[in-house]
């Protein structure tokens, strides 16, 4: 309810039980967690790119999980930048420090008493440093080489497959013509075959099947007993595989 009220995060009122049920609940969490040997493990990174403000309230946050539950926070940053952000943030009480030794009259003994407060609040907050080596030019040009040849391998791959989509596709169009060529006799046998008949109906030649029978006409007896041969080789041949790219032909 406060955070829906509220039009800003400046807006939001403090409330005092929000600290101790998350620390409650964060510990429970953790706990329920770490069963079996598991750890909560929470990475931080580029912490020095934040303003000095923000880091500060960082490392806070980061004091408050690790005393409100078991769990390793894992930080990734350039450890001077920090130094010096911890150390504006906190830059009143670094020079009253150095005030109180007697030091922090010049700009210079300002901003060591200030790193070196900041190296203070780090070393007590960070217990393990780990800093990772510096690389050298064999090894940066190793891992160009490296990257480089990763992105040629994906090159050939792509190029590789494509070629292969080109060859099936080829060999999908030359199976397809050679099943045409073999089933071509077949289909120019149906397509005279029934133009035939088209052409015998619309001239009167060829009559209907019960006209037959009372007809005398001798023409049209004989024209209807080719059609039934034909149809008759037809379905023969349709039956047959075909051998190459040869057509059968057909006596009367």
């Amino acid at each position: 309810d406060n955070l829906r009220d509220a039009a800003t995060i400046k807006d939001v009122k403090p409330d005092p039980g929000v600290r101790p049920r998350f620390a409650r609940e964060f510990g429970d969490f953790c706990d329920a967690w770490s069963w079996g040997g598991r750890r909560v493990i929470i990475f931080i990174d580029d912490l020095d790119r934040c303003r000095p403000e923000s880091v500060v309230t960082v490392l806070e946050s980061i004091n408050f999980l690790t005393t409100a539950g078991d769990c390793i926070i894992v930080l990734g940053m350039a450890r001077n930048q920090v130094t010096h952000c911890v150390g504006l943030g906190f830059k009143e009480i670094a020079l009253a420090e150095a005030a109180y030794e007697g030091g922090g009259n010049t700009e210079q003994e300002k901003a060591v008493a200030r790193f070196k407060y900041g190296t203070f609040y780090i070393k007590k907050l960070v217990n393990i440093v780990a800093p990772l080596p510096k690389t050298t030019s064999e090894q940066r040009r190793r891992v160009l080489e490296l990257k480089a040849a990763e992105i040629l391998r994906k090159e050939e791959e792509e190029q590789a497959v494509e070629r292969l989509w080109r060859v099936r596709l080829w060999e999908s169009l030359a199976q397809t013509g050679r099943m045409t060529a073999k089933i071509a006799p077949v289909l120019l046998l149906l397509v005279a075959f029934v133009s035939s008949v088209v052409v015998g109906y619309r001239k009167g030649v060829i009559q209907p099947l019960a006209s037959f029978q009372k007809s005398s006409n001798a023409d049209s007896q004989f024209l209807f007993t080719t059609a039934c041969c034909l149809s008759e080789r037809f379905w023969q041949t349709a039956s047959l595989p075909a051998s190459g790219h040869q057509a059968r032909r057909f006596e009367a």
